[in-house]
């Protein structure tokens, strides 16, 4: 089993990284392979509802996003894991969310259909 694990943090050392790798260390000790992709650090621009992707299957904007979506199509679960900032995911983690119309309602349908996913939420006061 291939999982991904997304971490929304844009600090490289911050709590749900720690997250991360603890769940990432578990799934790769129950026998699965673990990939952890930065997503907090990386440029990826926001969803413009441009539709592009729903004509073609692929997102029109290149940026670090676009190498993500065959590791998507090729991965078995997910783990997304976000900082809460102001009840809700860092502005880097919605950006990373809102790209994945182009895998959701492309002219193929849905491709994450059978595909397992788990949250994590690290939240601190």
């Amino acid at each position: 089993m291939k999982v991904l694990a997304f971490c929304g943090s844009p600090r490289q050392h911050g709590n749900t990284r720690t997250l991360v790798d603890e769940m990432a260390r578990g799934i790769v000790e129950a026998g699965a392979e673990c990939e952890i992709v930065d997503v907090g650090i990386m440029d990826i621009a926001p969803c413009t509802a441009c539709e592009g992707c729903h004509r073609t299957g692929v997102c029109v904007v290149d940026d670090d996003m676009t190498p993500l979506y065959d590791k998507i199509d090729n991965a078995d679960a997910f783990v997304f894991a976000s900082p809460v900032y102001f009840w809700g995911p860092s502005a880097q983690f919605k950006a990373f969310l809102d790209r994945w119309f182009a895998i959701v309602h492309g002219p193929a349908g849905d491709r994450l259909n059978g595909k397992k996913a788990a949250v994590v939420a690290a939240f601190g006061d």
